[in-house]
């Protein structure tokens, strides 16, 4: 790429991967947060800090964007959560709408399909139930197509599932992460299948080779693990590789699990990983994570 990369919220979760990621690719990459950021110090990534409901320009030199910024509950409260979102999303397409970027990657979330209580969804799944972080990614959704169509800006939406790693949160695999060292923890649907999980590493590869390789002008995906397995082996394994001596409780749930498909994916040529490999690298940043607490 002979441009710049522009990732937004960079001080998060998957926008701090991402840079370290772009950074040993040799990417230019203009790196936008509003937090408290572990900063690369290598020379192709620029930070700027800014709220982007405030941001005025997108640089010329600018071609593709990757936005991953947004505010998650529960760490902020619903409603503030919902406006401030839908405030950054409409600035950021209404600064494209006049830029020079051709491209944007939209990180959307599974919550667009809400209690949605079929066994496996899809891209064209019917939302139902939505709470207002799903509401507002699916109101974005829809601003984003109107740009690609009205504007004639390429424009990806990536429905994301759990996103894992280390420092991951406020999913249920990083829930567990936390909790798998207590004495005891409760179980929910333990005989629902999951495959709602990616492990960062792999999002990393599969939006890497997007930008190098494939050709959209809108699209919509749903990223998934391969191979699912059943929530009380996802249990098991991490009671045997991380805390022998745990109790785990199961407890009846009407709430089920549904399994996540594709019905775009085949035109891309990326690899998806197992649902039991995302695990495993997952348990092994859980490991690293301890040995660093334990060492200090």
């Amino acid at each position: 790429m002979k441009n710049f990369l522009m990732i937004t919220g960079a001080g998060g979760f998957i926008g701090n991967h991402l840079i370290d990621y772009f950074s040993k690719k040799k990417i230019k990459v203009y790196a936008y947060f509003n937090s408290k950021i572990e900063k690369n110090l290598k020379k192709n990534i620029i930070y700027v800090k800014k709220n982007l409901k405030n941001l005025k320009k997108i640089n010329n030199n600018v071609d593709t964007i990757i936005h991953c910024a947004a505010q998650t509950p529960p760490s902020v409260d619903q409603k503030k959560c919902y406006l401030n979102n839908l405030r950054i999303d409409e600035n950021i397409i209404n600064l494209v709408k006049k830029s020079k970027v051709k491209r944007i990657i939209f990180l959307s979330s599974m919550s667009v399909y809400g209690t949605n209580k079929q066994k496996t969804i899809n891209e064209d799944s019917k939302p139902a139930k939505l709470d207002l972080y799903g509401k507002a990614k699916l109101i974005t959704e829809g601003r984003l197509k109107e740009l690609a169509f009205k504007y004639k800006k390429k424009v990806l939406i990536i429905r994301l599932p759990s996103v894992i790693g280390y420092k991951c949160h406020s999913t249920f695999l990083c829930r567990l992460g936390e909790n798998i060292f207590a004495k005891e923890i409760h179980m929910y649907n333990y005989n629902s299948q999951f495959n709602t999980c990616l492990h960062i590493s792999n999002l990393c590869s599969i939006i890497y080779s997007i930008l190098k390789k494939e050709s959209f002008n809108f699209d919509i995906l749903n990223l998934f693990s391969l191979n699912p397995l059943k929530v009380q082996s996802i249990f098991k394994l991490f009671k045997k590789e991380l805390n022998p001596s745990i109790k785990i409780i199961p407890v009846k749930s009407s709430k089920k699990n549904y399994l996540v498909k594709s019905i775009n994916i085949k035109k891309y040529r990326f690899n998806l990983n197992s649902t039991l490999l995302n695990l495993k690298l997952y348990i092994r940043d859980l490991k690293f994570r301890k040995n660093i607490i334990q060492n200090k």
